[in-house]
């Protein structure tokens, strides 16, 4: 099995479309801001994301952040989202990483691939400790963390919605 976790190109719109579009909006806290583009939108938000993993172009209270999709034998089948540090808002919600798999590639160990090729990403940007929070009824996905080294230090009310979010702990 061929295995590449690569940054977003806005020369690979085309082959990451498909992918994209077929993650909700919204599911188990994880945003999608590019459902629902046409092809055109969409490649012009790949450039967006290009720009953001270095800074350029940002909201204000955003940091940087590296939008990454998993490859598995060519084939586009998850994303990734690592933020290069954290504001107090981040450490509240969302933390470092943010990962989701597409949905006709779940149940075949995409995200502990993900999560892994990830945190070495993570790692290569001299994060030491990073912080992920997951949805407390996302047990796919806190079972991936937990694979991945995650230790829970605490429970507690996402303040977007009121669903109770896990925060993790993983020393690199």
């Amino acid at each position: 099995m061929k295995i590449e976790l690569k940054p977003v190109k806005e020369e690979d719109a085309a082959d990451l479309y498909d992918l994209f579009q077929s993650m909700p909006l919204n599911e188990n806290g994880a945003a999608n801001s590019s459902y629902g583009l046409s092809e055109t939108e969409f490649s012009a938000w790949l450039k967006k994301q290009e720009d953001a993993s270095k800074g350029i172009g940002l909201k204000e209270g955003w940091v940087p952040a590296t939008l990454y999709v998993l490859w598995i034998d060519d084939i586009p089948v998850a994303r990734s989202s690592l933020r290069h540090w954290l504001t107090p808002a981040l450490e509240q919600q969302g933390g470092h990483i943010g990962f989701s798999v597409g949905p006709k590639f779940r149940g075949n160990g995409y995200s502990n691939i993900l999560l892994a090729e990830t945190l070495k990403k993570a790692k290569a940007m001299n994060i030491e400790r990073v912080l992920i929070t997951n949805h407390d009824d996302n047990e796919p996905a806190w079972k991936c963390v937990e694979h991945n080294g995650g230790l829970l230090v605490k429970k507690a009310p996402d303040p977007a919605d009121g669903h109770t979010l896990r925060y993790y702990q993983i020393t690199l």
